[in-house]
């Protein structure tokens, strides 16, 4: 198998699924939180069985959802 066929859902991998613990590390969170935002509805899940699985471009999007711009005018120093 080579890797573009690693993850049979779809050819790109933004729609590629992962599991909890993958997908939280991709995002620099504990999986319990990730977990937790799938509950609260935070962040789009597919349960397959016992398995909570994500997109990685929902992931990427979470990520989105938190980003803080910079203060273009702050200045360091005196």
């Amino acid at each position: 198998m080579d890797s573009k066929d690693q993850n049979p859902v779809n050819s790109h991998p933004d729609e590629w699924l992962v599991g909890v613990k993958e997908g939280a590390r991709m995002v620099g969170i504990a999986p319990y939180t990730l977990r937790k935002y799938a509950w609260q509805k935070r962040i789009v899940r597919y349960k397959v069985g016992r398995r909570v699985l994500f997109r990685i471009a929902d992931l990427k999007n979470l990520l989105e959802q938190c980003r803080c711009e910079a203060d273009p005018d702050f200045k360091l120093g005196r």
